[in-house]
């Protein structure tokens, strides 16, 4: 089966922002502010999180969920709300996870065996390079040696002024160090003259095709890395990067084709069927997302994101009880995880058991305090219960972390003043300044 009842349907484009050094977030339609901003990559500024997706229509007298674009909840209950399209929690959920799996990895120095140096042997390993100029075999061991010392610079200062009689070995360890510095153009050119030196290097194209994510060239990135897989099917890394990409650039098929050619290549592990669960759940293939889900969990009991969706899964196939087996569970077992926490919370929220979800949004919120859909939900939720004091610091500290939740503390401090609260309502009033916005 393919989509359920709703939560998964596809009503709204599928979209990343295209790949460039710079891009732009994807547009949003007014009437639906975002739960959270979009994840980028920096310094490139590529964005990596879906736009918002499987919308819903939230119909009069409906109650939003807390952690959803939403109004704010009155004091005296839950306002009518007119029509709008809203992105469901169960969406947004899987769009975060999606996002975060599409990220490119922290770029890392890497720390050979015995490749830091004493101080003596560097000033040996100096000596050598102002004698002789050309000794490139000296200038790549002291370049090896501030890699693992995490000083970029100096390995383009002893490598670039040799760089045209610098073997593969030496190129590579100079795009190394631009890699290490942000500095992708740079790097770009030089993979590019060992790529003209041998196309058929798998390593190279898959160290070209990172390059041009990070760049923020998508299109070179996707074709680098299709000839990095073309040329050794058994090269990982290289099915790893291009799944990112396609979740990048919205090729949705082309990302599952890919994770199950990555299980099919190098087995059910759990990473693997882990990533294949989330993909079918996104792409709304409901009964293999189940099936999956369950491999994944049996491989990997330990993982909370396969928890939460199965759960999302269960949710859209049997219904609210089902999933909510699943997520108090995940919730006991992941007290430390803000997604399972978080995802408990709007569950419950759901099913308006009040009080479960403020608990939940609390743990939540001590999980990861940064965390803006979680403290947004508490804003809302706590002031719902009319815990105005805890609403308002989560209402602050929600718009610091995006200035998009300042329309709820206006509104929270709108709904004060109808009722006639004016101590809570001057207080509102009063924060609205410290989320930055005049």
């Amino acid at each position: 089966m393919k989509y359920g009842s709703g939560n998964f349907m596809i009503i709204a484009a599928l979209a990343l922002s295209a790949g460039s050094a710079s891009s732009q977030v994807p547009d949003v339609p007014s009437a639906l502010p975002m739960t959270d901003p979009p994840v980028t990559d920096q310094p490139s500024g590529q964005i990596s999180a879906p736009s918002p997706v499987n919308m819903i229509t939230i119909k009069p007298g409906a109650a939003p969920s807390p952690g959803a674009a939403s109004a704010t909840p009155a004091p005296g209950g839950t306002p009518a709300p007119t029509a709008v399209e809203v992105m469901t929690w169960s969406t947004k959920a899987l769009a975060d996870e999606v996002a975060l799996s599409a990220r490119n990895p922290e770029t890392k120095p890497k720390r050979k065996k015995g490749a830091a140096l004493p101080e003596s042997k560097i000033a040996e390993l100096r000596t050598r390079i102002a004698r002789d100029e050309k000794d490139i075999k000296t200038r790549l061991k002291l370049a090896e040696h501030y890699e693992a010392e995490q000083q970029p610079g100096k390995m383009v200062e002893l490598l670039r002024p040799v760089a045209a009689d610098l073997s593969r070995k030496g190129l590579l360890l100079l795009a190394r160090a631009y890699q290490l510095q942000k500095d992708y153009k740079e790097e770009i050119r030089v993979l590019e003259i060992l790529r003209a030196r041998k196309e058929k290097d798998y390593h190279v194209q898959y160290s070209l095709g990172v390059a041009y994510s990070n760049f923020g060239d998508r299109a070179s990135a996707i074709d680098r890395l299709e000839e990095s897989r073309r040329l050794n099917g058994r090269y990982y890394p290289a099915y790893e990067a291009l799944l990112r990409e396609t979740k990048r650039d919205s090729r949705w098929n082309d990302a599952l084709s890919i994770a199950q050619d990555t299980v099919g290549k190098f087995g059910g592990k759990a990473k693997y069927m882990g990533e294949l669960c989330l993909l079918y759940a996104f792409n709304g293939y409901l009964e293999k997302a189940d099936e999956v889900c369950r491999t994944a969990l049996s491989k990997d009991p330990r993982n909370p994101r396969t928890h939460v969706v199965l759960a999302l899964v269960v949710k859209d196939k049997d219904g609210l009880d089902a999933s909510e087996r699943i997520l108090k569970k995940a919730a006991h077992q992941f007290p430390s995880s803000e997604l399972a926490q978080w995802a408990a919370a709007e569950l419950y929220w759901e099913k308006k058991n009040q009080f479960a979800a403020l608990k939940h949004y609390r743990a939540a919120v001590k999980a990861e305090p940064d965390s803006a859909r979680s403290q947004i939900g508490l804003a809302r939720a706590a002031f719902e219960e009319k815990r105005y004091e805890e609403a308002l610091r989560a209402f602050v500290r929600a718009c610091v972390l995006n200035r998009v939740y300042v329309q709820d503390l206006r509104k929270s401090a709108s709904a004060l003043r109808r009722a006639a609260n004016s101590e809570w309502s001057s207080k509102y009033d009063g924060a609205i300044g410290k989320c930055g916005i005049l």
